[in-house]
Order: structure tokens, then C-alpha cells, then sequence
């Protein structure tokens, strides 16, 4: 910008000049030693399993309630299956007649006094009647839902002497077996994390902190979320502990 006076008809001229300052911003890439080593975890059981009904019948046992523990090999449900039993009864009967028909035409074979064809029939016959069979005893098995596994019952969508159709869900159970953790990490975590790494972990539910020990890093990095799925073992007690808790692993 320009002032200017007069004096004595000669021009004064002061000139006033602005100089613009700019600042400029750097961006500094982050480290991952700058990630915080945080993340949301939840406890996950060993094993989980939903019962759906094989068959249509009548409920005539639940014994185990919500919330209730069961050994391996316990009987869960029980479905009335009179019929079904019936049927594998009939279809033991139709094998043994099939195999002494068998039985004897291979006798008479031996004799001369019968050909082959009639032989080889009476085998297949035979053959299919003992197939039969042990589609009836097939049937027979998911007249009672049994456990694989120690554990407990998480929900029971049934109740006693209700009919229930194919399919139709009858109860879910988790193991008692010790839990484990599943983290979600930020991926840039791979570059300080491995199998064996220990932290620690805190649950909304419990008061105290358990330390932990990474045990599996999953395959793959979610591209839109940048995070990986990391599986984590309690190194000490786990009492208090139920699966669906959730919380934050910290690591060092």
C-alpha cells in the first residue's frame, strides 16, 4: 500500500510494504510403538453347539434347565418315539426272514437243486432288508439329544410334551471347558504381536484384570476396519468367567 503528502509542490511518498507469513503443517506418520497396545475383546467357550429335532414327535423329557451344568453323554430330550421303534422292530423281523430265505436257497444251491439267479436274488433281497434295518435304528438314535461335551444349557426352546416338527431348534449349550479370548485388534499390531505374546485383560464384569497369552493370529486383515482377530488363552484362574463377557486386552 502507498501514502503520499504534499510539500511545496514535491511529492513525499512513504511506501508500506505487507509481508504475508505462511505456516505450513507437516504430517508426521504415526509409529505403531504410537498405537495404543488396547483393544475390545469378549470371551468365546471351547465349544458351542443349537439341537434341532431330527424327527416330529412329542417332548416327554427336558431335564436340564437354563443355566444347568451336564456331563458328557447326558441325555438332553427325549422325543416319544413308540412308532419309530415299532417300525425298526418290523424291519429286524423283514432281515432275519430275508436271510434264512438266503440261507436256504444258498443250501439248495450247494445240493444242485436250485440256480444261481434264484440265489443271487435272495442275497440282494437280503441285503436291502439289513439296509432297512439300519435305517430304522438311524431314526431311532434322534429320539434323544445327547451331549458331546461337558457343559451347560444356554436356552431351551421347548418344553415338555410339546410336538415338535423336523428341525425345529430344541436347546443350545456351551462347554464348560476353559474359555478362551477373541481380541480384535488393530492390524498394525502384527508388527509387535506374535504367538506367545502375554497381556492382560479387563471385563466389565469382574473386577480384576487376568493375564492372557496369544495363542492363534487370524489369516486374514479386515480391510475396512484394519483389524485382525487374534485368539488369546487365560494363563491362570478362570473362575467368574462366562463366555459372552466382554472387555480390553492390553499388551506392553
Amino acid at each position: 500500500m502507498t501514502g503520499c503528502s504534499w510539500q511545496v509542490w514535491r511529492p513525499t511518498c512513504t511506501i508500506f510494504v505487507v509481508v504475508a507469513l505462511s505456516t505450513f503443517v507437516t504430517s508426521i506418520p504415526v509409529s505403531a510403538q504410537d498405537v495404543s497396545m488396547l483393544a475390545p475383546s469378549v470371551v468365546r467357550a471351547k465349544a458351542k453347539a443349537e439341537f434341532s429335532s431330527s424327527l416330529a414327535g412329542t417332548i416327554v423329557a427336558l431335564p436340564f434347565k437354563e443355566g444347568s451344568a451336564f456331563s458328557k453323554g447326558d441325555v438332553l430330550a427325549t422325543l416319544d418315539c413308540a412308532v419309530q421303534r415299532a417300525q425298526a422292530e418290523a424291519a429286524a423281523a423283514d432281515y432275519q426272514a430275508a436271510r434264512a430265505d438266503f440261507d436256504a436257497r444258498e443250501a439248495l444251491l450247494a445240493r444242485g437243486g436250485l440256480g444261481r439267479v434264484q440265489v443271487d436274488v435272495a442275497k440282494a433281497q437280503a441285503a436291502a432288508a439289513r439296509a432297512r434295518q439300519r435305517l430304522a435304528e438311524a431314526v431311532i438314535e434322534g429320539c434323544e439329544v445327547k451331549a458331546p461335551f461337558d457343559g451347560r444349557i444356554v436356552e431351551v426352546s421347548v418344553n415338555e410334551f410339546e410336538y415338535v416338527e423336523p428341525s425345529q431348534p430344541l436347546l443350545s449349550i456351551v462347554s464348560t471347558e476353559r474359555p478362551e479370548v477373541e481380541i480384535s485388534a488393530p492390524s498394525v499390531w502384527l508388527r509387535r504381536i506374535e504367538v506367545g505374546s502375554t497381556g492382560t485383560v479387563r471385563f466389565d464384569e469382574a473386577a480384576d484384570s487376568f493375564q492372557i497369552q496369544i495363542t492363534g493370529i487370524g489369516a486374514t486383515v479386515d480391510p475396512i476396519s484394519a483389524t485382525i482377530r487374534l485368539t488369546a488363552a487365560f494363563k491362570g484362574s478362570v473362575n467368574g468367567i462366562l463366555p459372552g463377557m466382554s472387555g480390553r486386552a492390553s499388551f506392553e
